[in-house]
């Protein structure tokens, strides 16, 4: 009987373990890692020339105008974008744009991004997700943050617009005093999948218009649901069983 209970308590604990750890991302760099032969901030695309995306894994909208996106390598502590990626850009030909105040290091750690949130210069950055289930939940996890650009004044607010297929949602709003920032913080939007393949995107918006409503990203993960609350509940239960054996066992 003992060794009965003991096989039981052991296999919950292995069922709630794989139900934790067996979410697999399926977004491709979505840590913003990956950047190609690029080795300073830069722009996502070349406006001027090829048209070419620079950021692996991801593809960028047409823009409207001219967009203010960047991305941001770790370590830097106040720079938007010192390398502008393409060619010189005649609104900013060589220069570097700042935030007054820098929101710190991202949880995820690493390369993040930086998007100007007036729908005047913002642009999205898009991604083909495969491997889906139709029917499935997923959740899209993120880190977001909010800043402003030096020289520009007055209080701004910023959000993601995130589509996932033909659904669409928008993260928490953040409200950003004037030259001030929003910590970084955890979003987790939920998409039923109606297909195996679905492109995922993301829009920066933000107002008001022209005050440079910087929206941040990183840390982007779409996953198979979450753990459910009873997983972790058996996980405790198989081992507090495990332990109680070899407790029993010992003596």
């Amino acid at each position: 009987m003992l060794k009965r209970s003991g096989s039981v308590a052991l296999l919950g604990w292995l069922m709630a373990l794989q139900s934790v750890a067996g979410e697999v991302n399926l977004a491709t760099n979505g840590s913003f890692e990956d950047t190609g032969t690029r080795t300073s901030s830069f722009r996502l695309k070349d406006l001027n020339g090829s048209g070419q995306a620079y950021l692996p894994g991801w593809s960028i909208t047409a823009y409207p105008n001219f967009p203010l996106d960047c991305l941001m390598y770790s370590g830097q502590t106040t720079a938007l974008c010192n390398n502008l990626g393409g060619t010189t850009n005649s609104l900013n030909p060589g220069g570097a744009w700042q935030f007054y105040t820098y929101p710190g290091a991202s949880p995820d750690g690493g390369n993040f991004l930086g998007v100007d949130g007036d729908p005047n210069y913002s642009a999205a950055i898009n991604q083909t997700i495969t491997g889906l289930t139709a029917g499935e939940t997923y959740n899209v996890g993120f880190y977001q943050a909010a800043a402003q650009q030096a020289g520009f004044s007055g209080a701004t607010t910023q959000k993601w617009k995130v589509t996932f297929g033909d659904s669409v949602q928008t993260s928490d709003v953040m409200n950003t005093p004037s030259e001030g920032t929003t910590a970084w913080n955890q979003q987790n939007l939920y998409f039923v999948a109606t297909a195996a393949t679905q492109t995922l995107s993301f829009l920066a918006q933000g107002s008001p218009s022209g005050d440079p409503p910087f929206v941040l990203l990183d840390g982007i993960s779409v996953t198979e649901g979450t753990p459910e609350p009873s997983s972790m509940v058996l996980l405790l239960s198989g081992l507090t069983g495990v332990a109680v054996m070899a407790r029993r066992r010992a003596k």
